[in-house]
């Protein structure tokens, strides 16, 4: 099974008067995209995992982490506001099982869908910014597992999709803060 590239027209999305470019990427599979941990990974930096195929890791093309990068670049020049619902569409659309407006949303995803079911969380030892000096204190923010360093640490979400190694048992969380309440969102099950 292979990622096979769109027509290179470039589609869009319009969500609330912006432009979000569309995945170039077609699949019968539903794929969660994961960062290599070191070697226990395997020897590709970035790969998918097929969930109709027994987990296979799949290495990304350079063309297609290419297109990640600059769909990161993307998400990096919107406002705080735009990234967190951003980041609430790509949730929305794991959900629903309808075409992500990012392919981003690879990293976002667990085994099965989103449900939306939030837990309280408890904040101790939240940071209120992130390594990059963005704002942890309100919205979406992920304690997740670096592929710089294999270091765990709070990241906003452009740092979680420049580096984190994804969501899930071993790899990571998304949390949401409200100021001093902080819940679960996703990735924290030991079932996921």
């Amino acid at each position: 099974m292979c990622i096979k590239p769109r027509s290179k027209i470039p589609r869009f999305i319009i969500l609330r008067g912006l432009r979000y470019p569309m995945s170039i990427w077609t699949s019968p599979s539903r794929f969660r995209f994961r960062r290599a941990r070191g070697d226990i990974d395997g020897p590709h930096s970035t790969y998918a995992l097929a969930l109709a195929d027994a987990g296979r890791r799949i290495p990304l093309a350079a063309s297609q982490l290419a297109e990640l990068r600059k769909q990161i670049e993307w998400l990096e020049d919107q406002s705080s506001r735009v990234i967190e619902g951003t980041v609430e569409q790509l949730l929305l659309s794991d959900q629903k099982g309808s075409e992500p407006m990012l392919d981003l949303t690879g990293f976002l995803r667990v085994e099965r869908p989103y449900d939306s079911n939030e837990s309280k969380a408890d904040g101790d030892g939240l940071s209120d910014t992130c390594d990059c000096g963005r704002s942890l204190e309100s919205g979406f923010l992920f304690d997740v597992c670096s592929n710089l360093n294999l270091v765990w640490s709070w990241m906003c979400p452009i740092c979680f999709f420049r580096m984190g190694c994804g969501l899930g048992t071993g790899f990571g969380q998304l949390y949401r803060r409200h100021g001093s309440e902080v819940s679960l969102v996703w990735g924290g099950d030991p079932d996921v």
